[in-house]
């Protein structure tokens, strides 16, 4: 009689691990074999079935199931997902003192998602991870040369970490944030929150985070050290956040703990067999990334020992193999070390005071430089003028000539730098954007400064920056929030560049001083108080000759409205009547009629000052008739609206905010409509007509 075979159902496991395995061994892979399917080492394969490590699920979704030959059995899908999801025991407590710990209502974080896996760190992971979950440290700062990975160990950090805390873990990256007054700013933006009026951002981030459970990883800090002391803040009024930092430098702040990452362990012998030489980490990465650009390529008996010699030339960084072996398509292995043998004297005659790593690094990506076209060499200089990325408009028309660089080929010359690695490419939001590693984009900077262009580019810079601000300032009111917001924010970095660029150039300060008012007045409606109005009372001293008045009254009226959405309004009235002023003795009536709205719409009403209110709103609209400025003439209707209101006259009101209503809606001024509704459904509500002022708060919406 045959024997009955054994049906083992999904629900039968209860961890990840054991799961793994059965479906391992049920599909007659072994470790290595598994390993290899789904690009890990294989000793993550051992440490994920003895449930030492849980893959994300998009990880186990897009690698892991199909390797495992499941993807067509939902009931074996869902049992791993649920077991990937299912919450770790060993959750991180952090008490607070006196207190029961109690969890908000917040939003959970997720780190950005890796695109490739993380090889040869599975000691520096255990160490690293170890030290977070003791109770005694909550700053860890990981510490080393560019290229070594420092980035990569920080994310795999915060993917393995996340579920140990309730409300997972956000990433910020400051390597394009250049002042330390920004990095707090920065956590801001990366959690999705936003600045409200009289709040410090250190006051807001405080009684945010206070009883958040929260890891949160601060990227690239060496160039902001001077905001150590704010994160030291943090973890004072925050006690049970953590905190991971990646640097170059050591923060030295009370209760930090720091951890030096070295380059990839090298082989002991290079010329050892392919056998030998598989288990070394610096070995696989260059595998592995040279399979992505040529899949054919396998390590053997023959080119083991030079692929090993390459990697020990690089000093084991992980940069500079990736750069390398991304050559694999075009360059033999023989070649490229013929290649270090002429070129990389470096080696010997770099100059004695700049540390090895650094020489070395440099000359991984001098290597990729010099393979480069005369046009390619250009371009990739001149993109570097650039911060936090670029779209393909701007690169034509900023680092475009009549001779190199045309127009017409920038498009291509940029495939051919992305194809050689040494641009990144981001097509998220159906918007193709190209950007630098950040050691790469240094590396570029010096050899713009080396041509003597690099003047020229940063003022084609501003100058690219000044129209499209001039351009999209107007149109803010006119498409929808969230799509201006992520279009300024996109430039957000290169907009401080540039102005940064005008304060260290006279002859460009007058350019500075226009992109100043347009960046300032989209940024107070996006929020950005601080930023801004640290700006205008930066660019404010540069509006004191008596050519510079219109610029000065400008920056005046911002620096009212800013005070005022800082709750200084004494000061807001103060730099109001002097912008007032300043208006008047230009003659500049469209930027009167603006200052008198805000001074009649807000200043004058918060202070109670009734009458004054109603006489500037008054003359505002008078002035935007006369000069046809309707966006304007919406927002001071709506404000006269309000005033006659508190003064009983609520049919004249009424006639006010119908007129601001419909001259918004023929403007097509989504922010005027909206403004107007929300001040209707204000009077709606006093007049108990709740039903209506629902509707119209809504609408407003």
């Amino acid at each position: 009689m045959a024997k009955r075979r054994t049906i083992i159902a999904p629900e039968a496991f209860e961890t990840l691990g054991e799961l793994i395995c059965f479906l391992r061994e049920r599909a007659r892979l072994t470790q290595r074999d598994l390993a290899a399917q789904v690009d890990y080492h294989y000793s993550y394969i051992s440490r994920i079935e003895k449930n030492q490590h849980t893959p994300a699920v998009s990880t186990l979704l897009g690698r892991f199931i199909p390797a495992l030959e499941v993807q067509d059995d939902p009931l074996w899908v869902e049992r791993i997902i649920a077991l990937a999801s299912k919450k770790p025991s060993g959750r991180i407590t952090l008490p607070t003192e006196g207190t029961e710990k109690t969890v908000p209502e917040r939003k959970i974080y997720q780190p950005p998602a890796s695109l490739t896996s993380m090889l040869g760190r599975a000691k520096e992971s255990d160490q690293a991870v170890d030290m977070l979950l003791k109770d005694d440290i909550r700053l860890l700062t990981i510490i080393g040369p560019p290229g070594v990975g420092k980035t990569r160990l920080a994310l795999h950090l915060a993917e393995e970490l996340t579920g140990r805390f309730d409300h997972g873990s956000v990433f910020v990256n400051l390597a394009p944030v250049p002042h330390f007054s920004m990095v707090l700013p920065a956590l801001v933006e990366a959690m999705g929150l936003q600045e409200r009026s009289g709040v410090s951002v250190e006051i807001m981030l405080e009684t945010y985070l206070k009883s958040m459970q929260l890891l949160i990883v601060m990227d690239n800090f060496e160039q902001v050290l001077q905001a150590s002391p704010a994160l030291g803040g943090l973890l004072k009024h925050a006690p049970q956040i953590k905190i991971l930092v990646t640097s170059r430098e050591a923060l030295r702040i009370p209760g930090e703990h720091e951890y030096h990452l070295s380059p990839l362990p090298l082989p002991v012998n290079p010329g050892s067999s392919v056998q030998k030489l598989d288990d070394s980490p610096a070995i696989q990465l260059f595998v592995q990334r040279a399979r992505s650009v040529k899949s054919t390529f396998e390590l053997t008996d023959e080119n083991a020992s030079r692929v090993a010699e390459i990697c020990r030339r690089l000093d084991g960084l992980p940069l500079a193999i990736e750069l390398a072996a991304a050559r694999i398509q075009t360059l033999s292995l023989t070649m490229m070390l013929e290649q270090f043998e002429r070129r990389f004297d470096w080696l010997t005659r770099g100059r004695s005071d700049i540390p090895e790593w650094r020489k070395t690094l440099s000359g991984a990506i001098t290597w990729s430089y010099q393979m480069l076209s005369a046009a390619e060499r250009i371009l990739f200089q001149r993109l570097s003028v650039f911060e936090g990325g670029w779209g393909i408009e701007a690169a034509e028309k900023i680092c475009s000539d009549n001779d190199a660089c045309p127009t017409s080929e920038i498009f291509n010359l940029l495939l051919t730098l992305s194809d050689r690695s040494l641009i990144a490419v981001d097509s998220g939001d159906d918007i193709t954007r190209h950007y630098y590693l950040e050691t790469i984009r240094h590396f570029a900077r010096e050899k713009l400064e080396q041509s003597g262009e690099l003047p020229s580019m940063r003022t084609r810079h501003l100058e690219y920056f000044m129209v499209w601000m001039d351009e999209m300032e107007p149109l803010i009111n006119k498409i929808p929030p969230h799509e201006f917001r992520r279009t300024i924010e996109r430039e957000h970095n290169n907009i401080r560049a540039a102005l940064e660029w005008a304060l260290a150039t006279p002859a460009e300060i007058e350019n500075g001083l226009r992109l100043v008012y347009s960046i300032c007045s989209v940024w107070m409606k996006l929020s950005h108080f601080s930023e801004a109005l640290g700006l205008v009372e930066t660019f404010l001293p540069h509006t004191l000759s008596d050519d510079r008045k219109s610029h000065r009254a400008n920056l005046l009226y911002l620096k009212s409205a800013l005070s005022y959405w800082h709750d200084n309004l004494q000061q807001a009235l103060k730099t109001g009547l002097e912008a007032e002023e300043l208006s008047r003795e230009v003659n500049d009536k469209k930027l009167l009629a603006n200052i008198l709205s805000y001074l009649g719409g807000n200043i004058y009403r918060e202070l109670n000052e009734i009458g004054m209110a109603r006489d500037a709103l008054l003359e505002s609209i008078a002035l935007c008739r006369e000069i046809d400025h309707r966006s304007r003439l919406s927002i001071s209707l709506t404000g006269l609206g309000a005033v006659l209101f508190i003064l009983d006259e609520k049919k004249d009101s009424n006639s006010a905010i119908d007129e601001a209503m419909q001259t918004a809606l023929k403007e097509n001024d989504l922010w005027g409509q909206s403004y107007s509704l929300r001040v209707k459904a204000d009077h709606l509500r006093v007049e108990k007509m709740f039903e209506e002022a629902l509707t119209a708060y809504k609408r407003s919406l």
